[in-house]
């Protein structure tokens, strides 16, 4: 009897599609994801250390003897991955619009004693992690050339302090990091991104239920438009995620004390805009048709997989360079961008994040369309 219901237990296991994925299509594609996006910064490959690169924008002017042999051993170094550029201009450009993680200068007249050190070019409303791993690398190599160069045969006497060497700029076309920021300004955003795309779930479940009930062959014979049929199942959902979305951030500014460095309507758009994607996300995925434990385990293996490169779980900055970008290919990208610079940057009104807000309506949109083109009511 025991071992009847035993191989019972099993034979169903084995049947249900939703379980399986989950046991075995789950964790298969989460080894994947974070072997790619974590490859070569596990240890040794061919004997040498791989670690991840910072891309730097870097200015040194041609003829000077100094400061171009500087810039050549700064551009030896495996740490970083160097874009050479004519002017000052060009790296505050570059660093401006996060074409470069930062920018260094060596100014032809170098000489820290006089007052006139390398220039280091950081938005330090970034991640903690990015501008913490991108400082020490550039600081470090670049004092290091400049010591080699400047001290070859000395080790302490007559260099000056560290901090004398390299000065900071802030790049002109963004704006300055909020004074005192705490964790729960990056936390919030995340994760209310990350929890508003799992609406994706319940939106596919329904529309299978409906599926499996009969109910769209009913509402076919209704005089009801079948656009207006999916308008009426979509919107229920669109706003209770938005609710959700106020909720969180409600939430975060009343019990965990997180700021709003520049407007809450700038901040209710891109969450607006996030819970739009998310529902049309969530009707893509429906309209691949299956069972609602299909249609689950599909969700889930995708909403966590996008959630996860896109830097809902880890900031995209702890990716290696070739893969960063990668993230902004799905909505949680931008909208978590957006979130960043409102929360973090002072003033930041609906124009700063317009941009963000439109790629998000657009990928929302896209996905919208491709469901109705691919969504059956008669399956």
């Amino acid at each position: 009897m025991i071992v009847a219901s035993i191989v019972k237990d099993i034979r169903l296991l084995l049947t249900d599609r939703g379980a399986l994925a989950s046991m075995f299509i789950l964790p298969i594609a989460f080894i994947t994801v974070f072997g790619f996006l974590f490859r070569g910064q596990g240890g040794d490959q061919d004997g040498k250390p791989s670690t991840q690169k910072v891309s730097v924008a870097l200015y040194a002017p041609e003829g000077k003897e100094l400061a171009l042999a500087i810039a050549k051993k700064v551009e030896a170094s495996p740490n970083l991955s160097i874009q050479r550029v004519d002017s000052e201009a060009e790296v505050d450009r570059l660093v401006s619009e996060k074409k470069a993680q930062v920018g260094l200068v060596i100014p032809a007249d170098l000489d820290p004693k006089a007052g006139r050190p390398m220039q280091f070019w950081i938005d330090r409303a970034a991640s903690a992690a990015e501008v913490g791993l991108a400082e020490g690398a550039v600081k470090s190599t670049a004092i290091s050339a400049y010591f080699e160069e400047r001290f070859p045969m000395a080790k302490a006497v007559g260099i000056p302090a560290s901090e004398e060497l390299v000065s900071d700029r802030a790049p002109t076309g963004l704006r300055k990091k909020r004074a005192k920021i705490d964790s729960f300004q990056i936390t919030v955003p995340s994760n209310a991104v990350l929890f508003a795309f799992f609406m994706c779930i319940p939106i596919a479940l329904s529309i299978a239920e409906e599926r499996r009930l009969g109910t769209w062959k009913r509402l076919l014979s209704s005089p009801v438009g079948r656009r207006r049929m999916l308008i009426s199942k979509l919107v229920p959902f669109f706003i209770v995620g938005l609710i959700q979305m106020l909720f969180l951030f409600g939430i975060g500014a009343l019990v965990f004390g997180m700021q709003v460095s520049g407007s809450w309507p700038a901040v209710f758009l891109v969450a607006a805009a996030t819970v739009f994607s998310a529902v049309g996300l969530g009707f893509f995925v429906a309209s691949l048709g299956g069972s609602e434990k299909q249609v689950a385990s599909l969700a889930s293996v995708a909403m966590l997989v996008m959630g996860l490169v896109s830097g809902c779980m880890f900031p995209r900055a702890m990716f290696p360079e070739g893969v960063r970008s990668v993230g902004l290919a799905f909505p949680h990208g931008w909208a978590l961008d957006a979130f960043q610079d409102a929360l973090v940057r002072e003033g930041t009104r609906i124009a700063d994040v317009g941009l963000p807000i439109l790629v998000i309506l657009g990928l929302g949109l896209l996905y919208t369309a491709i469901g109705s083109r691919l969504f059956r009511f008669e399956s």
